[in-house]
């Protein structure tokens, strides 16, 4: 089975499909501040019911732990971290703000989750010129941030299919090791599309 693409559109005919992509992004934002707003066991509770939306309108777990993964890879390090901290100090530092931190942080990939699944790159450009303004800096720095996150999500694809290929292993070991490559390259391509809207302009 094909490996589902960080934050990218699939196809579906659901209300949140059919939603105007300029609804949703003023949604997405507003809900994203409600969750820190509110106590966390409404977040947590908001959080249950975008999951449950997110699997009712034709998305699968594969596509939502691929959202979620920055996320995961934060909560994987704030516990590797405390790990330490126990063995070193034989104190648990973790604290329950943390976890509240957490659960937050996951519900607003959740909703940013929701956007880019049902919205494709054409959808989400005229939605934010509709909000913004066709030549609005805004316009033009968001179609340049939605151009980017799939070919950072391909370049981040293409290395670990690479770094598999050749024996290597899924975990802590292979992050640390693309992670260079991943900022190196994606530095080059944000430079070299910088430089061609420069050269359009």
């Amino acid at each position: 089975m094909k490996e589902s693409q960080f934050l990218s559109y699939k196809k579906g005919s659901s209300f949140i499909h059919r939603l105007p992509s300029w609804i949703k992004i003023l949604c997405v934002p507003a809900l994203s501040l409600v969750h820190f707003f509110v106590p966390v066991y409404v977040s947590l509770m908001l959080l249950v019911a975008q999951s449950i939306i997110f699997f009712l309108v034709g998305f699968n777990i594969k596509d939502l732990l691929s959202d979620l993964r920055p996320v995961l890879y934060y909560a994987a390090l704030l516990l590797l971290f405390n790990v330490f901290g126990l063995a070193l100090s034989g104190t648990w530092a973790l604290e329950v703000s943390s976890l509240y931190l957490l659960v937050r942080l996951f519900a607003m990939m959740q909703c940013a989750s929701l956007l880019f699944r049902s919205s494709t790159v054409l959808e989400l450009r005229f939605g934010v010129e509709r909000i913004f303004g066709r030549k609005s800096p805004v316009s033009m720095c968001f179609s340049m941030l939605l151009a980017f996150l799939p070919m950072l999500s391909k370049i981040y694809s293409q290395s670990q299919n690479a770094y598999l290929a050749r024996g290597g292993k899924k975990g802590i070991k292979m992050i640390v090791k693309l992670l260079p490559i991943l900022f190196s390259v994606g530095m080059k391509k944000a430079y070299n599309m910088a430089k061609a809207i420069c050269i359009r302009s």
